[in-house]
Order: C-alpha cells, then sequence, then structure tokens
C-alpha cells in the first residue's frame, strides 16, 4: 500500500472515531478538502478541520479546534503539520470571561517538531450586532518548543456576515516568543444549508519561517 493510501485511510479512521465518541448534545462542525492524483507519482494535498465546543454547566464551556495539513508530491512530504488548541471557559459576565488554553502544534519540517504552550488569561466579547461579532482574548502562557519560556498570547476574532448566507472571519493569534509566532485564519464561506457550508480560505503563519496555504474546503454541522 502506498503513502498515500495509508494516510488516507488512517485519517478517515480517526474521523471515525472522533465522530463515535462525540457526545449528541455538542456543537460540533467538521470539514476538509484537497486533491488526489494517482499515476507515475502519487501526489496528495489533504486538510482536516474539526471545531467542537460543549458547556458544562454553571457558565463553563470547553472548546477543541483541530487542523491538519498534508502534501505530498512526487512520493515525497512537503508539508505535514498538526495544530490542536483545548480552551477551558468560565463566563465572569455577559461579555467577559476567563480561559484556560492548552496548544500542541506539529510540524515535521521544524528543527523542534513539538511546540507547545500552556497558559490562562482573560477574553472580552467586544462588539455584537446582527452583522459584526468581535472578541479579543490575552493570557499568559508557558512555551515549550527548542526552549522553555514565558510568553504572552493576543488572540483577536473578527466575524462579519455579508447576508444571511455568506460570512468572512478573520481569527488572528500573536505570540511574544523568541521566534516569533504569528497565526492567521481568514475564511469566506457559503452556507449552503443549515448544516452544510462550502469556504475558501487562507491559513497564514510566521515561525521559523513565513507561509501562506490557501485551500477550498467544505464543512458540516453534525
Amino acid at each position: 500500500m502506498s503513502r498515500v493510501k495509508k494516510a488516507v485511510l488512517v485519517l478517515l479512521v480517526a474521523v471515525a472515531l472522533l465522530l463515535i465518541t462525540m457526545p449528541v448534545n455538542a456543537s460540533t462542525t467538521i470539514g476538509g478538502g484537497g486533491e488526489f492524483f494517482s499515476g507515475a507519482e502519487d501526489e496528495l494535498t489533504l486538510n482536516l478541520d474539526l471545531d467542537h465546543r460543549k458547556d458544562i454547566g454553571d457558565n463553563w464551556q470547553y472548546v477543541f479546534e483541530g487542523d491538519l495539513y498534508y502534501a505530498l508530491e512526487d512520493g515525497e512530504a512537503e508539508e505535514n503539520t498538526l495544530y490542536t488548541q483545548f480552551k477551558l471557559n468560565k463566563d465572569l459576565s455577559e461579555k467577559s470571561y476567563f480561559l484556560s488554553v492548552l496548544q500542541v502544534d506539529y510540524d515535521e519540517f521544524r528543527d523542534y517538531d513539538i511546540r507547545t504552550v500552556f497558559g490562562a488569561g482573560y477574553g472580552r466579547k467586544l462588539y455584537r450586532s446582527d452583522k459584526w461579532k468581535i472578541s479579543n482574548e490575552v493570557s499568559l502562557a508557558y512555551l515549550e518548543s527548542d526552549q522553555t519560556e514565558v510568553i504572552i498570547r493576543n488572540s483577536l476574532w473578527i466575524a462579519y456576515m455579508l447576508s444571511d448566507r455568506i460570512s468572512i472571519t478573520n481569527k488572528a493569534l500573536y505570540e511574544s516568543s523568541k521566534e516569533m509566532y504569528v497565526r492567521i485564519e481568514t475564511e469566506l464561506e457559503y452556507k449552503v444549508t443549515d448544516r452544510f457550508s462550502l469556504s475558501i480560505a487562507n491559513e497564514h503563519t510566521q515561525d521559523y519561517e513565513t507561509e501562506n496555504i490557501l485551500t477550498f474546503n467544505f464543512e458540516v454541522a453534525l
């Protein structure tokens, strides 16, 4: 079995296990996209996104995000990254909340493949209307990568509804590590139905290198 087919098989099994173990009363979306060509050489680009959140009572909520991107060309892997983040939030008021965060970022081609962040901070819903949603989070965190340090994280989230079915979202994360870390996700989404969407997204990252990944995706609300 080729490397491409093995990768696809492992991914499908992982998605099936996630769907089986998810609580039915939770809010979950899963999406992805990619291309596959089989010829003299296997070529594959694949991305998978998972967002899962659940209210657990007494104004507590947990949120999980996972983003996988894999690119294979001429039998050689060009990209292999996995970004995961788990947050536990506690509402302090209608507009503010306490948060704790655990973030694990894997990149096969970075000098150190695992980058781990653990921290706590404060979030605030800055503005809400029928068209706009703007929130910001600031936290103090412990970073473990090729070195250990204490950093400040700032995450700004902006969403704008162009119409009932079209929206644009921008999520910008900045971390004050010695090797600057920036992650900006911009997505234009068209809601085909209440549970199915199509989108075009760009992921901009700055750490050991600056990179932009443009993807065409689907999304299903479970």
